[in-house]
């Protein structure tokens, strides 16, 4: 009787090693998952870098804007030219 009960004990320690088990089990696959979040960083951290891309092309954007605003100065400039040109040609008319 004494051997079956300390086998039945036994038995509860194997039981307690399997559980424990299948805690570690629980524990590598939430490293997965943790490893899989660490995978998702990186691809939030690819986003992030796109980002910074998008904000360069409108920074340039707005270099362009500027180039265009400055060439609309460059279109008065010349607008107001031949304005001083059409006021010097009558001058000469008279």
């Amino acid at each position: 009787m004494g051997f079956v009960a300390r086998m039945i004990r036994s038995m509860g320690f194997v039981a307690r090693v399997i559980r424990s088990m299948g805690f570690v089990a629980r524990m590598i696959r939430s490293m997965g998952f943790v490893a899989h979040m660490i995978r998702s960083m990186g691809f939030v951290a690819r986003m992030i870098r796109s980002m910074g891309f998008v904000a360069r092309m409108i920074r340039s954007m707005g270099f362009v804007a500027h180039m265009i605003r400055s060439m609309g100065f460059v279109a008065r400039m010349i607008r107001s030219m031949r304005f001083v040109a059409r006021m010097i040609r009558s001058t000469y008319d008279s």
